[in-house]
């Protein structure tokens, strides 16, 4: 397939007008004939005893993306990737879906934290502050064996910065200012550091405010309940050896605490009303990490321990109820040990991981299914795993088995144990000096899903005699070219999710858990980068077909698998060095969503296309390295649409999509001292 020829479809929404973003383009471009050219490094699958998830239809935002992306939530984390979907509303609504599944359904990692489930469907299930992060890496597909227990899809790991990464060479002090405001919603952002390294001993200490209003879409109306109210904490402390070994303590904090609606990530017509009530989110993480500096043959280890607490309070949360308080208290702490030994071919990593976690649901009384109190449940999990990455010439292999034992005692006193074994196998093969070809297959033990505990304060749920854990199946291939300035690749995946965990309503309006229908999800990925001079031109693109039952006719209706259909960003750089500034554009693009007549007489309803651009511009003052001015604008010709993370729309049960956010100005300033 030839990359180049790939056209975007023409949107069914307003008229595109391109002259502003060919304006942008055309200046981006105009480098001057003194800039040097600079050459993309050669991407193989495996390489080094190391995976390249890129290479196989994952995503990877390092920190220099970060610093050039400067993202407010994390919508903003992955605008640049078609593969990740997030839906829309305020942050704390906002769901990440990698090639249309669910976040819950992939390892989730804060600096090797697991993360829980979604504690409620009308949620977030992580809330994160972009401003801490310095590296995302989401795999996509099979998942290696070290990824985690319960990689039923991939896996997301986000990292937050140390004061190593902030110190310059020879610096034992520092600190950094990072100011902004926005026009439409975004208000005022603030994130303050301090750090530093005396001897063996480095700390860092960081603070972040987001504070705004509501916004307004596309069409000039108010989204309620969408004001950013952010507040973060950041602190670490490192002890790093002559000999290598480094201790690092993390304690990390994000709190919203401000009036949301009832229905966060989606709106309500029919005369339902979504009114703003208070809501409290917390999410608190602790982690103590050991590695080496220093790896020796068989000495590569990692010892992490960790805390997990994710707390959701919302009083008055129905009016009329009898008690108006549904809160949601989730607890988890575990460990990961491992160690990777280097052998001629490559490195094998084997470990083990265990994980404990509680969750309290404190409900409200309706008066009919769900009287007053508490729902408790825990779950347990200890797994075993090997992982082994080799290359032999042209031959890459990355290949590894675990095994995992899962068991969880229920709301209804049930208690379900199994264990089960997952496998994993990627084969690549260079075919000369300027292709590679893959295959990648995984099985994964899921064990029994948490599903979403915020669906207790509705009604009890007993267990189906017949509950059985969940399996994924998932299957890649692709072809990856690559030159000294160019590279792209085209890849097929197909992501099957068997027996998930679902919590339906029986005859007599009570709750039963049980295994639903399969999910899949299949499509293709396409990527290519273009680097000339000091000008970079990306494209992503994913067209992704998923499906819930047996035969692939019904479209889900949202929650653990989204309709998220075809998209693709289009993306292009330029670095001006005499004036000291970095121009950026973004254009992101999701297709039509058509349905059959069976899903239409459902009560879906086809959604439109839409495209969006975005421009920026960071200048360095005299060429100051320590202070970085930014002036960007989202949405630049105010599209009224959806993000495709969005639930879709439904007549019969009345379900209206979040509209993204209109045109907004942003303007911030970056001071390290």
């Amino acid at each position: 397939m030839a990359l180049r020829r790939f056209q975007l479809p023409r949107s069914t929404m307003k008229p595109f007008h391109p002259n502003t973003l060919c304006a942008a383009m055309a200046l981006a471009l105009s480098t001057p004939l003194w800039a040097q050219e600079r050459h993309l490094e050669q991407v193989t699958v495996i390489a080094n005893g190391e995976e390249q998830v890129e290479a196989t239809g994952g995503a990877v935002v390092t920190r220099e993306d970060l610093e050039r992306l400067q993202p407010r939530d994390t919508a903003g984390i992955f605008q640049r990737e078609s593969g990740v979907s997030v839906s829309g509303g305020a942050q704390v609504a906002q769901r990440v879906y990698v090639l249309g599944f669910e976040q819950s359904m992939l390892a989730v990692t804060i600096d090797g934290a697991r993360q829980p489930g979604t504690a409620w469907h009308h949620a977030g299930n992580i809330l994160v502050d972009p401003s801490f992060l310095k590296r995302v890496e989401v795999e996509a597909g099979a998942a290696a064996a070290d990824a985690g227990f319960a990689a039923a899809v991939g896996a997301v790991r986000y990292e937050t910065v140390n004061a190593l990464d902030l110190l310059q060479p020879g610096q034992a002090l520092g600190a950094r200012a990072r100011l902004g405001y926005g026009s439409n919603g975004t208000g005022f952002t603030t994130n303050l550091s301090a750090y530093g390294k005396s001897g063996a001993v480095d700390w860092l200490v960081m603070g972040a405010r987001q504070n705004g209003s509501d916004y307004h879409d596309g069409s000039g109306a108010t989204v309620l309940g969408t004001a950013p109210k952010l507040t973060s904490g950041l602190a670490k402390l490192g002890l790093q050896q002559p000999e290598g070994h480094r201790y690092e303590l993390t304690l990390e904090q994000n709190r919203d605490d401000t009036e949301r609606t009832t229905r966060m990530n989606m709106d309500s017509a029919g005369g339902r009303a979504n009114t703003p009530y208070p809501l409290k989110l917390v999410r608190s993480t602790a982690t103590v990490r050991y590695t080496t500096t220093q790896p020796g043959g068989n000495y590569d280890p990692e010892l992490v321990l960790w805390y997990n607490q994710s707390d959701m309070e919302r009083p008055n949360a129905m009016a009329g109820a009898n008690n108006t308080d549904f809160n949601n208290w989730d607890k988890a702490w575990g460990l990961k040990a491992q160690n990777t030994f280097r052998v001629d071919a490559g490195k094998v990593t084997v470990g083990v991981d265990a994980s404990h976690t509680s969750v309290d649901v404190e409900r409200y009384d309706d008066g009919v299914n769900a009287p007053k109190g508490h729902i408790r449940e825990h779950d347990s999990q200890q797994g075993l795993y090997g992982q082994a990455r080799l290359r032999f010439g042209a031959l890459g292999l990355s290949a590894g088995a675990r095994y995992d034992r899962h068991a969880m005692t229920l709301q209804d006193g049930a208690r379900a144990s199994d264990g089960g074994l997952s496998g994993n196998a990627t084969l690549s093969y260079l075919l000369g000096e300027h292709a590679e070809a893959y295959v990648a297959a995984s099985r994964t033990f899921l064990g029994y899903q948490w599903s979403q505990t915020g669906y207790y304060h509705a009604r009890n749920y007993a267990t189906a005699a017949d509950y059985a854990p969940a399996t994924a199946h998932n299957r890649k291939l692709g072809l990856n070219v690559f030159g000294e300035q160019w590279k792209a690749g085209i890849g097929y995946f197909d992501t099957r999710l068997l027996a998930p965990t679902v919590l339906s309503v029986e005859a007599n309006n009570r709750g039963l858990r049980t295994n639903g229908p399969r999910l899949r999800s299949h499509g293709w990925m396409l990527h290519a980068l273009y680097q000339w001079q000091r000008t970079t031109l990306g494209l992503n693109a994913t067209l992704a077909k998923t499906s819930k039952g047996v035969p692939d006719t019904l479209e889900p209706d949202g929650g653990d698998l989204m309709p998220v259909g075809d998209t693709a960003t289009l993306f292009v750089e330029h670095q001006l060095p005499v004036w000291h500034t970095r121009l950026g554009a973004t254009l992101r693009y999701a297709g039509k969503q058509s349905y059959a007549d069976a899903v239409r007489a459902a009560g879906y309803v086809e959604q439109p296309s839409y495209t969006v651009v975005g421009l920026s511009a960071d200048w360095n003052p005299g060429g100051r390295k320590d202070l970085t001015l930014r002036l960007g604008v989202d949405n630049l010709f105010d599209r009224q649409y959806y993000n495709r993370g969005s639930y879709p729309r439904h007549q019969i049960r009345s379900v209206v999509p979040i509209p993204a956010a209109g045109r907004s100005v942003q303007v911030g300033v970056t001071w390290t001292f």
